[in-house]
């Protein structure tokens, strides 16, 4: 395990060209992330206010508010999901680099990979999208279901999103390095991060936990860097360069540990 994470590291400092793809997928999350608070932040105002004016509850207020915003909604939901395929297809090219690192153009035939792979993210991105709506659908219903004790329904949550974590974790952690093999599809991905993460569970939940460390160090540096800086373009490539490397370190980590152990 302590092999991929160095291996990863390692690898990002030899090339870090290669980086390169995953900062264009870390500028698109940067402004949509930009454009989700400012429009999110405006919505949550107006919301308020009208409930305010108007002394109707929260719930009416939002259902106005949601189809008043109907087109701003659907514009945030978009530009979310678009980055989200790029995430993945871009994630499914540095899979494949990572794996095919020590052979000559790995960043061309990784490209490559990942065009020929196109239908396989597409795949993917839907199979994450029907995961989230079933969970939020899930946890919809119990938050609005009765009942009699406090402690029950904290107990009810806690239990729910724990199980929510570990299939979560069962089915995505690994699915993207598998998809960096050859003959492999989307179903068969997910597939094989559940059989992978189930036989490795522990060391599995370790090499997440390692990886979410990382993210959170680097994310530490980065608000030291952007602490006396107002200029947004300066923010976005800040906050970009740095998310390319926490992705880039993840992506690298997992694909080396999955490749050893499947090899």
């Amino acid at each position: 395990m302590l092999n991929a994470v160095y291996g990863s590291v390692k690898l990002m400092i030899k090339k870090p060209l290669a980086l390169l793809p995953l900062f264009v997928v870390a500028v698109m999350a940067a402004l949509s992330s930009v454009l989700f608070s400012l429009t999110f932040l405006d919505m949550v105002l107006e919301i308020v206010s009208y409930g305010t004016i108007t002394h109707k509850d929260i719930v009416s207020a939002v259902m106005f508010f949601t189809k008043m915003q109907a087109g701003n909604i659907a514009t945030i939901l978009g530009v979310f999901i678009a980055t989200l395929w790029l995430t993945v297809f871009f994630g499914i090219y540095y899979c494949r680099y990572v794996k095919t690192s020590s052979h000559k153009g790995s960043v061309k035939n990784a490209l490559q990979f990942a065009f020929k792979s196109l239908s396989n993210s597409i795949a993917f991105l839907i199979a994450v999208l029907i995961f989230a709506f079933v969970c939020m659908l899930f946890g919809w219903v119990l938050i609005l279901m009765p009942m009699p004790w406090p402690w029950l329904y904290i107990a009810t949550l806690a239990v729910y999103l724990l199980l929510v974590f570990v299939i979560m974790l069962k089915l995505f952690l690994f699915a993207l390095p598998a998809l960096s093999y050859e003959n492999m599809n989307a179903k068969k991905a997910l597939q094989a991060s559940w059989g992978f993460a189930e036989k490795h569970f522990w060391q599995a939940i370790l090499l997440a936990i390692i990886v979410v460390f990382f993210a959170f160090a680097i994310g530490a540096l980065q608000a030291s860097a952007l602490l006396n800086i107002n200029d947004t373009l300066i923010v976005v490539i800040v906050m970009s360069i740095f998310n390319a490397i926490i992705l880039g370190f993840s992506l690298g980590a997992l694909t080396l540990y999955y490749s050893k152990h499947t090899s």
